[in-house]
């Protein structure tokens, strides 16, 4: 929706897909996981989680980008099936 910021509309999208059913996540024990694609990377985007009290892991969280070395890649993967496999 138009009227909603990019976090409150992220929210409800969860909300509807993710929390429906007997999946039920309490959204306090959720971390918000991103890429650190250079739009996730920017000090607006930062600010705009923080100002909403969404639990993220900033950019000193991150590690570098080398494959290698960022088992987030293979940890969202096996994320993303998890959740695929449950919206069935």
């Amino acid at each position: 929706s138009p009227d909603l910021n990019p976090i409150e509309n992220l929210w409800g999208i969860l909300a509807r897909k993710v929390y429906a059913g007997d999946n039920v996540i309490d959204p306090d024990e959720v971390i918000f996981v991103h890429d650190k694609a250079p739009c996730m990377r920017a000090n607006k985007t930062q600010h705009l989680l923080q100002d909403n009290d969404v639990n993220f892991w900033g950019n000193d969280i991150w590690p570098g980008n080398s494959p290698d070395l960022n088992v987030a890649e293979c940890i969202g993967s096996i994320i993303k099936d998890e959740v695929e496999t449950k919206m069935l």
